[in-house]
């Protein structure tokens, strides 16, 4: 059960030589090197700052060491617990954990302490999706996109709408999500939600061009599946292909 600390530890103003660390790491595009840079600077920040420690976290997440991402998420509110990030974090996996009531308690204190940062929208939507709360997943992902628009709330986004059947709003939002990450074109899912968005349309020529994308995207064997499970062998099996 994951639950918020009410300590507060003073710290030292450090805020800007993390956030100078913070710009140094942007630049490192390999996440295990990223991590193995920011441990580097625990020496000097590790439990003296919110922020390191929020960073660790979330480097921490990216590599699913949810267990170690949680205590450095832990030790970031308890260095300050006005600081709202650590929050929606920790909320964020408790939604991986299935603890939904956790994740909304947590995402109540967070996001009205928040208002304009998208992320804690986005694990709104997340969580919204994952109880089976469409409608509601794809208002928060809006209000996500609104604030700051990014792949996984565009991704998001395009699932709801998929699973409500609007598959106009589906296929471009899942369009939108690539544009924004190309490196999500081989995605099972993703591949499954425009494919797919494009058979329910009866786009056929659309969906015969990106049908044939899909060897190279993710092997013959999955593309058989996904053409399978999309409906599109059924729809438009006639010796295309």
């Amino acid at each position: 059960m994951l639950v918020l600390s009410q300590a507060v530890v003073a710290t030292e103003p450090l805020q800007a030589l993390v956030l100078k660390h913070q710009a140094e790491l942007q630049q490192i595009t390999d996440a295990d090197s990223a991590l193995a840079y920011w441990q580097s600077l625990a020496p000097e920040l590790a439990n003296k700052d919110g922020r390191f420690e929020n960073t660790l976290g979330e480097l921490l997440y990216d590599l699913r060491q949810m267990q170690k991402a949680a205590e450095a998420f832990q030790r970031s509110h308890r260095l300050d617990s006005t600081f709202a990030p650590p929050v929606v974090n920790l909320a964020m996996i408790a939604v991986d954990l299935g603890e939904f009531k956790t994740a909304q308690s947590m995402l109540n204190k967070a996001i009205p302490a928040l208002p304009r940062w998208y992320k804690g929208y986005y694990v709104q939507a997340k969580l919204d999706l994952a109880a089976g709360k469409y409608d509601e997943a794809i208002k928060a992902a809006n209000e996500s996109i609104e604030r700051q628009p990014s792949y996984e709330a565009y991704h998001l986004k395009s699932y709801a709408q998929y699973l409500v059947k609007d598959f106009e709003k589906a296929h471009q939002a899942a369009l939108e999500a690539r544009s924004l990450d190309p490196t999500i074109a081989g995605e099972h899912q993703h591949i499954e939600i425009v494919l797919g968005s494009l058979v329910k349309l009866d786009k056929k020529n659309e969906a015969i061009d990106f049908s044939k994308t899909l060897p190279a995207l993710v092997g013959d064997k999955v593309a058989a599946e996904l053409r399978r499970t999309t409906g599109f062998e059924q729809k438009y099996l006639s010796g295309i292909l």
